[in-house]
């Protein structure tokens, strides 16, 4: 059993996301969207949950058009 580094790891600075890259350029705006929609979807209990969940800046995103969800 060797107990080296693996390969799979990347040092810091490389990049974000392990090589993975949205390339659609509405890919950020479909991003809120879709979290809208799901925030929408579920029962008013959770909804705090879920904002709460996200980072401050999406959480703005997500809520500053449709406050009226809680």
């Amino acid at each position: 059993m060797s107990t080296g580094k693996s390969k799979r790891i990347q040092p810091p600075g490389c990049g974000m996301g392990n090589g993975y890259e949205q390339t659609d350029p509405d890919y950020e705006a479909k991003r809120i969207a879709r979290m809208r929609a799901e925030l929408k979807a579920l029962d008013p209990k959770w909804r705090q949950v879920y904002l709460n969940g996200l980072m401050p800046s999406d959480r703005k995103l997500v809520f500053r058009e449709d406050d009226r969800l809680l």
